[in-house]
């Protein structure tokens, strides 16, 4: 959605006051609880959450080989996808170097880590609630539903205080 709304609603909003290039890049991936060591600092309302972990550092590495607008993801948000195989590709597929194909290699214990450019724009498009107009560009419906799935995220939320207050 991120990606979609900067490459989208925002670079059409900035054009109209002449701004005419802006893009991000995005790196993702995903660790198991027992691979991510979770973190809180500072006090009351001004704090943060951060993580620790092999997966957050792999995150901003394959931001820095992103396409513009493009989102790099680690083979653990390819495997967490149903049905994944029609939205990610080899980063080494675009590159054309074989050496983009792992972004984390350790040979002694025979892991390779694959890093894949995720089409981001096919995805968001097959999702529920989502439909294309007579222009082709996305759109969304919104879903009565909505109230109740904010619902759903209480719980964790409090587990991430000061970001929920009761």
């Amino acid at each position: 959605m991120y990606s979609y709304f900067v490459e989208n609603e925002l670079k059409q909003f900035l054009s109209s006051f002449g701004i005419e290039k802006i893009s991000i890049r995005s790196g993702v991936d995903l660790g198991d609880d027992h691979e991510v060591l979770w973190g809180s600092c500072g006090i009351d309302d001004i704090s943060e959450v951060t993580t620790c972990s092999l997966h957050t550092s792999l995150a901003s590495k394959m931001q820095n080989g992103a396409r513009s607008c493009g989102i790099v993801a680690g083979a653990n948000i390819k495997e967490a996808i149903a049905g994944s195989e029609e939205y990610f590709t080899v980063v080494s597929s675009r590159t054309k170097d074989e050496n983009d194909r792992y972004i984390f290699r350790d040979p002694d214990k025979g892991f390779y880590y694959t890093q894949y450019d995720f089409n981001w724009e096919k995805f968001l498009k097959s999702q529920p609630g989502t439909f294309l107009d007579q222009y082709g560009k996305v759109g969304f419906r919104v879903n009565e539903n909505t109230q109740r799935d904010i619902e759903n995220l209480r719980p964790i939320a409090e587990l991430s205080k000061p970001y929920m207050k009761r």
